[in-house]
């Protein structure tokens, strides 16, 4: 159901400044990964374990809720290189990692536990833990959340306002790059009424959102979110 939802509006996630910030997450991670000890909270299939090792670190832990996923991502698994586990997050996790990254995973989660015991049980000194996630205060995005509750899984809450305010006095080194605030609307429009989603408009909408991104206030509002967080 959240696949026919993202078909449905294409341009939105296809913008150019949504794929500005793929582009960033990344460059995020080919600088921080290398020669790096890995975490991937969510791995799925092992496909973004696989990348992380492709960008040179030197070993990936990758771990799943999903026994079917799992399973298969074990037969990617390479001998003190990459390897997979089957593996509840919201459960002690052994190891010390310089790098923790996960994908639109701590929505469904108890994230206050669950960074804070990462962070100080999991994280090594100089290092770094790297999301990207949902949020949810834009007024849109609220009725979207109600309306399509079909496309969501009951523990699914995205990120508001008062949860990044947390982030923010919890982790002194804690760094939010917005994704899409005009390109969401303006996306959903272009989706109907254009067949390219890189458009004028939304070359428009792209600087526009970045430019708007400076101002801390606006932020929550915008679609989705990376999350940096240095130790």
């Amino acid at each position: 159901n959240s696949e026919q939802w993202h078909q449905n509006f294409a341009h939105v996630f296809q913008c150019p400044n949504t794929l500005r910030h793929e582009k960033t997450l990344q460059e995020l991670l080919a600088v921080r990964v290398t020669g790096k000890r890995v975490l991937d909270i969510g791995c799925g299939y092992g496909g973004s374990s696989l990348d992380l090792l492709a960008q040179q670190a030197s070993y990936v832990r990758g771990i799943d809720i999903s026994e079917r996923f799992i399973a298969s991502a074990k037969n990617f698994a390479q001998p003190q290189r990459v390897d997979f586990e089957l593996h509840d997050i919201s459960q002690p996790i052994a190891g010390k990692y310089d790098v923790i990254f996960g994908r639109s995973i701590l929505h469904h989660l108890d994230y206050q536990e669950v960074l804070s015991r990462l962070y100080n049980d999991n994280l090594n000194p100089n290092g770094i833990m790297i999301f990207m996630e949902p949020l949810g205060s834009n007024l849109l995005l609220r009725a979207y959340w109600q309306i399509a509750k079909n496309a969501h899984t009951p523990d699914e809450r995205p990120f508001m306002r008062q949860d990044l305010n947390w982030l923010a006095h919890q982790f002194n080194q804690f760094t939010l790059i917005p994704i899409n605030y005009f390109s969401l609307l303006l996306g959903i429009v272009s989706s109907k009424l254009l067949s390219r989603p890189d458009n004028l408009m939304m070359r428009i909408c792209d600087t526009l959102d970045t430019e708007l991104a400076k101002l801390s206030y606006l932020q929550p509002n915008y679609r989705q979110a990376i999350f940096v967080i240095n130790k």
